[in-house]
């Protein structure tokens, strides 16, 4: 494969720009064979920021072996001052055997994601909408706990309440996804639709998750009492979502 063959369309341009270089020194200088190369995460949607936005992508090899990991790790921090994250790394036979046990997060790679080079080895996997189901409880009675021991922490304190509303963020549009197609509704690929289809999917009000992320981005600076009232409807937006994923059973 050559640079030559790289298809960067529906890619963020600024996106391109910093991982194309990544891209290019893995085919001309990384040791052994790439089945495919594609870019992931928020670089193929609208919400990728070219201030604070990562570039994520795949790398599919035929084998995983120790000379490729020491070769990434000796390119990595070059990459990794540009915006580039460590890719993720995985072969087919890996893909074909954890789609039941990652469920979402291969969802996520399906739905999010796009080949730049090589073989198309995503699209055809078949996600069972029972798995995602299952996993999609597991992690939202998981959230549900570390909220509750996280307030329970923060004492009122302002700083610790939103680092712990923040932080909560974390992975949630990927499970917010899962849910949606573990209930049978259309998965989007961009942050605002998927969490506007939470109020016809599951019969919650996603204000506060909008919320949350105007707190992150820096564009709400609520006090103490506010950021306790936000918890206190987030957490509720969080335990509907886990009922509506119960009654899914």
């Amino acid at each position: 494969m050559t640079k030559s063959e790289f298809d960067f369309s529906g890619v963020h341009p600024v996106a391109v720009e910093r991982v194309r270089p990544f891209f290019e020194s893995l085919v001309a200088e990384a040791p052994g064979e790439i089945t495919s190369l594609y870019v992931t995460g928020s670089a193929v949607t609208p919400d990728f920021n070219a201030r604070t936005s990562d570039v994520n992508s795949l790398l599919v090899l035929p084998e995983i072996e120790l000379p490729f990991l020491d070769f990434l790790a000796k390119v990595g921090r070059q990459h990794g001052k540009r915006g580039v994250r460590a890719p993720l790394l995985m072969t087919p036979q890996y893909i074909d055997r954890s789609l039941d046990v990652f469920p979402i997060e291969f969802l996520d790679l399906q739905l999010v994601s796009h080949l730049v080079m090589g073989k198309e080895v995503l699209a055809d996997r078949v996600i069972e909408r029972g798995n995602a189901r299952l996993q999609c409880e597991r992690e939202f009675k998981g959230r549900l706990v570390t909220l509750r021991q996280g307030y329970i922490r923060a004492l009122g304190d302002r700083r610790l309440l939103r680092e712990l509303l923040v932080s909560s963020l974390v992975g949630l549009i990927p499970l917010l996804r899962g849910l949606l197609f573990a209930l049978g509704r259309e998965t989007p690929r961009d942050r605002a639709s998927i969490v506007a289809g939470l109020r016809d999917a599951a019969g919650v009000d996603p204000a506060p998750i909008n919320e949350i992320m105007r707190v992150k981005g820096e564009q709400l600076h609520p006090s103490v009492d506010a950021l306790s009232a936000l918890f206190g409807r987030y957490y509720e937006t969080i335990a509907k979502l886990t009922d509506a994923v119960d009654a899914a059973m």
